[in-house]
């Protein structure tokens, strides 16, 4: 979630706010057995990131209206 909302370590993405990065979060990671989610935290970001890239405006979910405006910078440490 840090990634997505920003910490000391990271610029976080802006217009992501804490209630957008665990939706973002819950959409986007598998949904498989607890400990597997959390060892797969760079997946989930990786699939938003292409996402947000590709095909955001395709969908019309509750999700991609949330973030139509949301443009990931270079400082985020998601490849």
């Amino acid at each position: 979630m840090a990634l997505l909302v920003g910490s000391d370590y990271t610029v976080g993405i802006e217009g992501v706010g804490p209630v957008t990065a665990i939706e973002i979060l819950a959409y986007f990671s598998d949904k498989t057995e607890e400990s597997q989610i959390e060892a797969d935290i760079a997946g989930t970001l990786r699939k938003f990131k292409s996402w947000i890239e590709n095909n955001r405006t395709n969908n019309s979910s509750v999700l991609s209206r949330k973030v139509k405006n949301v443009h990931l910078t270079e400082g985020l440490p998601i490849s």
